[in-house]
């Protein structure tokens, strides 16, 4: 297993000093930021610079989760500093204000005033507001910015990790599908305006698994929504903003298709089962395929990375896809569903892939008659996500050790959705703190890329599966890492 960078997450409420492994990822010059509204508002792209317009400046970067609310100080410019950062438990605080106030008042924070703050949360965003998904916190971007006197961006959780994925180093990841994938533009030769540190770009690609070849994609003009990699698309005249769409329709199968440029729906009559993913393209004949990112923690987030190529860099549109329905696979899937179904009335994917979800499964697994397997059950109670894991990486516990062989099939089976939603050629990435925690169990591997893979699709399937890379994110800062390239571009 591939280590995070550093030291690893500081203890709740405790203050660190700078921390290198951040700050060395910083993009001194040359260095493309894109700024994305997530509640359906158009796209703001910060035109690209050798360096920063506003010379040095402070920016406020926030990672609220369920659990904790990571936050951080930086100072931008030529060079990028972290001048402060804190852990907040949440429970310890009843409104994100106050953890505000708490992070304002500290004395290194107060020597340096912040000009803009990018928070990421774990939650639907809409129009800078978010109601937290795990958590009884009302988020509010406009009263933040009206209160303390500076620009405040929210941001969907995963649509920060999203904005981190370019900028992480090949370290950061553990290569889980080491598929090769097509893209337009070759890996080694991606120029700066990729989000990515230009000290990384001319080393070569960030994965190496990632190496591209072009595939030939010709671009209309004028702009026109298009399938990615299938050449003209219909120009579909004139939109109310650049949210995405989806269309799907029941026939001899069910097609499928996503535009992204207000979300809607449309079903109706089709021809068989088929599906593409649409994106906005503004004329350039660069392409690059999409990606997406999801990850068990206290929630299971989701979202997608699309190419813009006008602005030459990957957009990012956040999801809540993990609360769809969860189709289980097999027969102790199947039973897994009816017992959870039983206790929650309808089962979305999440609540069997996340930290809640685990304890979930394994509290299945106990429910067993002490009969069939006398041993393991007889004294068998219920376990926190912590001890099930604990005791599953041990060996201590045969029942965890099947808990999280469950648990990651399913986190397998879920990325392996998204990868043929989006037919997501540029890789699939399993970030949050779970996921390279279990991995590190010698055989865990093999059910979450089996999980993935389905060898029981349909061959043409499992093959377009097996060969759209797969990989899980190490370095646990990826979120605060995007959301402060987000907070970067908020100064311009």
């Amino acid at each position: 297993m591939v280590p995070s960078r550093g030291s690893g997450p500081e203890s709740p409420g405790q203050a660190t000093a700078i921390q290198p492994d951040l700050a060395h990822l910083a993009p001194a010059s040359s260095h493309q930021l894109l700024s994305v509204h997530a509640g359906g508002q158009r796209s703001v792209v910060a035109s690209p610079r050798a360096k920063s317009t506003t010379g040095d400046a402070v920016v406020v970067v926030g990672d609220i989760g369920g659990t904790n609310a990571r936050l951080s100080v930086w100072m931008t410019g030529s060079e990028t500093t972290e001048i402060f950062s804190k852990t907040y438990p949440t429970a310890n605080h009843p409104t994100f204000e106050c953890v505000m106030d708490e992070l304002l008042a500290e004395p290194a924070v107060q020597a340096h005033k912040p000009q803009a703050a990018a928070l990421a949360i774990a939650g639907a965003v809409e129009d800078n507001y978010c109601s937290m998904t795990n958590l009884d916190w009302v988020v509010d971007g406009a009263a933040l910015q009206k209160k303390f006197g500076f620009r405040v961006a929210l941001l969907n959780d995963f649509e920060a990790v999203g904005y981190g994925i370019p900028v992480l180093a090949e370290e950061d990841v553990m290569v889980v599908n080491a598929a090769t994938c097509k893209e337009q533009v070759d890996a080694s030769q991606t120029k700066s305006t990729d989000l990515r540190s230009p000290s990384l770009a001319t080393q070569g690609p960030i994965f190496a698994a990632n190496s591209a070849t072009p595939d030939g994609c010709t671009v209309c003009d004028p702009p026109r929504w298009r399938p990615c990699g299938h050449g003209p698309g219909t120009d579909l005249g004139a939109a109310s903003d650049d949210a995405p769409k989806v269309v799907m329709g029941p026939g001899t199968g069910m097609g499928a298709a996503q535009l992204m440029w207000a979300p809607k729906v449309v079903m109706g009559p089709g021809t068989g089962l088929g599906a593409a993913q649409l994106m906005w393209d503004s004329g350039s004949a660069s392409y690059k395929a999409p990606k997406v990112v999801m990850g068990p923690g206290t929630g299971l987030g989701a979202a997608q990375l699309m190419w813009d190529s006008g602005s030459a860099s990957y957009k990012v549109w956040p999801g809540e896809g993990s609360h769809g329905t969860f189709a289980p696979r097999g027969w102790k899937q199947l039973a897994l569903h009816d017992f959870a179904t039983k206790k929650l009335g309808h089962v979305e994917v999440e609540q069997v892939a996340c930290g809640s979800g685990l304890e979930l499964i394994y509290e299945f697994l106990i429910s067993d008659e002490v009969a069939n397997r006398p041993m393991l059950l007889k004294a068998a109670k219920p376990k926190a996500a912590a001890d099930v894991s604990a005791s599953a990486l041990d060996g201590s516990d045969r029942i965890a050790v099947e808990a999280i062989d469950m648990f990651l099939a399913i986190v397998g089976a879920e990325a392996g959705s998204m990868a043929l939603r989006s037919l997501a050629k540029g890789g699939v990435y399993i970030a949050g703190g779970i996921t390279p925690k279990l991995l590190a169990r010698e055989d865990a591997r093999v059910g979450l890329l089996e999980g993935y893979q389905n060898p029981k699709l349909r061959s043409v399937f499992h093959d377009i599966l097996c060969s759209i890379p797969l990989y899980v994110i190490t370095n646990d800062k990826v979120g605060q890492i995007g959301a402060r390239e987000y907070a970067r571009s908020l100064l311009d």
